[in-house]
């Protein structure tokens, strides 16, 4: 039996190496929102995106300029949905996990409901001090 144990832990070895701690799925991922007007600095409210099946994570921002956006993420993605401006479906966007886990990053002219011309930035990543 002495024996069998030293041979025992040679043939499992390479069977544990190629074991994984992930759980599979996809990564952790967020996204970053904000607004403001064209050359202006603001911050992105972050997001983070549920790994697990049927996570869902709902987040209402309020922006500047009195801008609304409605944050819906889900394990494969996410809507982006806003309010206080004159084309709320023109602006609405979805983004898939994988759009976001690359480094995505978009731009939305907007005119909000004052008549002010306003952009959104919708990123992959969260940050202070953004150009937009």
């Amino acid at each position: 039996m002495k024996r069998r144990l030293p041979a025992l832990l040679l043939t499992l070895l390479p069977l544990l190496a190629g074991c994984s701690e992930s759980a599979g799925g996809p990564d952790y991922t967020q996204i970053g929102v904000g607004a403001g007007r064209a050359g202006a600095v603001a911050d992105l409210q972050c997001t983070w995106l549920p790994v697990m099946p049927g996570g869902i994570v709902e987040r209402e921002l309020e922006l500047n300029g009195g801008i609304r956006a409605r944050v819906r993420g889900t394990r494969d993605g996410a809507k982006v949905e806003f309010a206080g401006v004159e084309d709320p479906d023109g602006a609405a966007r979805y983004f898939s996990h994988e759009t976001l886990d690359s480094g995505f990053g978009e731009r939305i002219d907007v005119v909000t409901l004052g008549g002010d011309d306003y952009v959104i930035l919708v990123n992959s990543g969260c940050g202070t001090g953004v150009t937009l």
